[in-house]
C-alpha cells in the first residue's frame, strides 16, 4: 500500500511512494535525505510487528486459524521492546510561555514518529496497553484474544441464495458448487436459477444475466444463433439476447467532431479543399491530443478572412482552436 515500509530482497530498507518502491537510504547528517540509523532500526523493527497485526486480523476475518500468527507477534513485539522500550514510549515536555505564564505541554513519541508515515502506524500502536506514568506496556487482547467476530453462518433457503453465496467467494457462477450447498442435482439448481444463470457457448462457463447480456451482445447472438442449431439448450440464450439487442445507429445518429480522434488529417484536409479552396497541411500528434494546422493561404483569401473567418482570426486559427477543443481569443491593444 502507499506509504508502506517493507525490507527488499537486498535487505535494504524501502518504502512504496507514488505508487512506486524506492529505497530509504541512512543519513548521517541532518541536511541529507533518507531516515537517521537509529530510525531505520525501528522502522525494520516495526515491520514484522505490523505484518504479524495484520495476519492476525484477516485470519480471524476470514476464520482461518491465527494462533501461530499470535505467536510471530509475541517474538517480534518482544525484540522491539528489549531494544527501544515500548511502542508507544512517550516523551512529555512542558513550556511556559514567558507573557501569559500559561503552560503547554506537548508529547512526544520517539518510537512511532520514524513510522508515521505508514499507513498501519496507529493499527500498530494500538496493540498495546501502555502506562504513561511508569512508561511500561503490557501486551493488549490481539496477542492472545479473538478480536474480530467470526463471519456469520450464511442463511441458504434457495438457489438465489446459494448463487449469491458463491458469487461471493468465487466471484463466478459455479452450478457444481450451488447445487452441493443445496444437496441437490445440478439440473435441479440450474433450473430453478431459471434466466438469472447462462452458459456461454463460445466458453462453456456459467454467468450472471447481467454480465451474458452486456456488453458485445451482437457477436454473443451469433454465436449463440450457432450453438442453438446444434443445442436446443442454447434457444434461451438467443432469445434473451434478443431482447438486448441496440438499435441500429443511423448516419443522422453519428456526429464528426472536428477533433475527434478518429477523423484522419486527410479527411479534414480534404474538407477545408473543398469548402475553401484552399491547399492546407495539418499534422496531428495522438500522443499528446495536439492538432498543428499550416493554413498560410487562408491568411490573406477572401474565405479565409472573409467566408470562414475574420481579418482578426482568420479560418485557418479558428480551424486550429476547433481541433483543439480551444476557445478563440481575440485581444485588443
Amino acid at each position: 500500500r502507499e506509504g508502506s515500509y517493507f525490507v527488499g530482497r537486498n535487505m535494504a530498507l524501502m518504502q512504496m511512494v507514488d505508487g512506486t518502491t524506492v529505497i530509504i537510504p541512512v543519513k548521517k547528517g541532518r541536511n541529507a535525505d533518507g531516515v537517521f540509523a537509529k530510525h531505520a532500526r525501528i522502522i525494520r523493527k516495526l515491520i514484522p510487528i505490523r505484518d504479524a497485526v495484520r495476519e492476525i486480523l484477516k485470519c480471524q476475518e476470514t476464520d482461518h486459524p491465527w494462533k501461530q500468527a499470535q505467536v510471530r507477534l509475541r517474538i517480534a513485539w518482544s525484540s522491539f521492546v528489549r531494544d527501544f522500550g515500548p511502542i508507544n514510549t512517550t516523551v512529555v515536555s512542558s513550556l511556559e510561555d514567558e507573557e501569559t505564564g500559561e503552560v503547554r505541554e506537548t508529547h512526544r513519541r520517539p518510537n512511532l514518529a520514524p513510522f508515521a508515515d505508514d499507513p498501519d502506524c496507529w493499527l500498530v500502536a494500538s496493540i498495546e496497553d501502555y502506562d504513561l506514568e511508569t512508561n511500561t506496556a503490557r501486551p493488549g487482547p490481539i496477542f492472545t484474544e479473538r478480536v474480530i467476530a467470526p463471519p456469520p453462518a450464511p442463511v441458504i433457503a434457495s438457489a438465489a441464495d446459494a448463487l449469491a453465496v458463491v458469487l461471493n467467494e468465487r466471484g463466478t457462477v459455479d452450478p457444481d458448487h450451488i447445487a452441493e450447498l443445496l444437496h441437490r442435482g445440478v439440473d435441479d439448481v440450474i433450473g430453478e436459477l431459471g434466466d438469472a444463470i447462462f452458459r456461454d457457448p463460445a466458453t462453456g462457463a456459467w454467468h450472471t444475466a447481467d454480465g451474458y447480456l452486456s456488453g458485445a451482445v451482437r457477436s454473443k447472438l451469433a454465436t449463440a444463433e450457432a450453438a442453438a442449431a446444434l443445442d436446443p439448450a442454447y434457444a434461451r440464450n438467443v432469445e434473451a439476447l434478443g431482447r438486448v439487442q441496440p438499435a441500429d445507429l443511423r448516419p443522422s445518429d453519428i456526429t464528426a467532431r472536428l477533433g475527434a480522434p478518429w477523423i484522419p488529417a486527410a479527411d479534414i484536409i480534404a474538407f477545408v479543399k473543398e469548402t475553401m479552396d484552399a491547399d492546407i497541411t495539418i499534422h496531428h500528434t495522438s500522443e499528446l491530443a495536439c492538432w498543428t494546422v499550416n493554413a498560410r493561404q487562408l491568411e490573406w483569401s477572401a474565405a479565409g478572412t472573409t467566408d470562414w473567418g475574420t481579418h482578426r482570426r482568420h479560418a485557418g486559427l479558428l480551424l486550429s482552436d476547433a481541433l483543439n477543443s480551444s476557445i478563440p481569443q481575440i485581444f485588443d491593444t
